[in-house]
């Protein structure tokens, strides 16, 4: 029903206030990262809206974002990019594979959903 561009907190939470202003009804916020979607868990929580009663679905995995699924707020599932040292470790992978010749054209950055049934085994 609406779109808007969130890359922190701040800007999340005023995105999801204007959103929630003109759709009351939204049930789900899908966000590009942990930040806009961190802002409109706030917005929620903060109205007392319930886990049962919207979900929040966001892309980095950040510890903040975690913590958020583990309380069992309306902040529902995020994708791990993987940890930075492995992120690393697969560039250097990629870029010897390019050197010795063996480069694949197409790199895959690994990720998984975290939700409420594995949360334990990526929060910090």
């Amino acid at each position: 029903v609406a779109s808007a561009s969130a890359a922190n907190v701040t800007d999340g939470m005023s995105n999801a206030e204007n959103i929630l202003q003109a759709h009351p009804d939204v049930k789900a916020f899908m966000c590009f990262g942990d930040g806009g979607a961190l802002g409109a868990s706030e917005v929620l929580e903060a109205k007392g809206t319930g886990a049962d009663e919207v979900g929040i679905f966001s892309i980095d995995g950040t510890d903040e974002a975690l913590t958020k699924i583990k309380n069992n707020t309306p902040f529902k599932m995020s994708v791990s990019l993987g940890s930075p040292k492995g992120q690393a470790e697969g560039i250097m992978e990629a870029l010897q594979a390019l050197f010795s010749g063996s480069y694949e054209e197409v790199y895959y950055t690994p990720n998984e959903v975290v939700d409420s049934s594995n949360v334990d085994e990526y929060l910090k």
